[in-house]
């Protein structure tokens, strides 16, 4: 028989031959010792193999839970980003509803009011008509301009009712303005009067954190 040559199951050191000189020629028989350990060989490359092969699938099928974990948690915070710009959005939109329901709130008889109370101030035999625009509280700004310059501006951040706040801040931001000397009765007719209704207020960490925005 020719002698054969080993095998990935029968590597050469598990091999203990006989090699003898026959009437066949050379022969190679393997001992008992000798088929023992290739079959326990051939068993144990066996269990190997299968071993690497559930680890590879156990790899593979951990690995794909793993994106798909991943990718899940990925369109967790896309959603989650979307929401955050929609409700920003929203927000937004509620702040600028609420800005023209306020300037609606200010209107030219608050502005006419602040004039009669000046002027009254001046001539007290004037009669001061009483207003006609709601007695709602608000925080007020009162601020008078001349000649497109600044002639005083005062008000308060403390909501007040509108007839008594205006009636005193009118007077407050013309005469009591300490940057500017106070209005005169011969500059009334030379001024505007313009009337800030202060609102949504919000929280802030520090006196520069705000966002300098201009609604039209």
């Amino acid at each position: 028989m020719p002698v054969r040559a080993p095998t990935i199951l029968e590597p050469q050191w598990y091999l203990n031959k006989e090699v003898r000189q026959g009437d066949m020629g050379i022969t190679n028989q393997d001992t008992t010792a000798d088929r023992l350990k290739l079959a326990y060989f051939s068993m144990e490359w066996r269990d190997q193999l299968e071993l690497k092969q559930k680890v590879g699938k156990t790899y593979f099928m951990v690995s794909k839970a793993f994106w798909d974990v991943l990718e899940g948690i990925m369109h967790l915070l896309e959603i989650i980003k979307i929401t955050a710009d929609y409700i920003n959005v929203m927000l937004k939109l509620a702040s600028y509803l609420i800005f023209y329901a306020m300037a609606e709130v200010a209107t030219k008889d608050m502005c006419g009011y602040c004039f009669d109370t000046l002027a009254k101030n001046f001539d007290g035999k004037l009669n001061l008509i009483p207003p006609s625009f709601e007695n709602k509280d608000y925080p007020i700004f009162v601020t008078w301009h001349k000649a497109g310059r600044l002639r005083g501006c005062i008000g308060t951040f403390s909501p007040m009712p509108l007839h008594d706040g205006l009636k005193e801040y009118a007077l407050v931001a013309s005469l009591q303005d300490h940057r500017f000397r106070p209005v005169t009765a011969q500059e009334v007719p030379q001024l505007d009067v313009t009337v800030s209704l202060m609102h949504s207020f919000e929280p802030c960490s520090a006196w520069n954190d705000w966002e300098v925005r201009i609604i039209l």
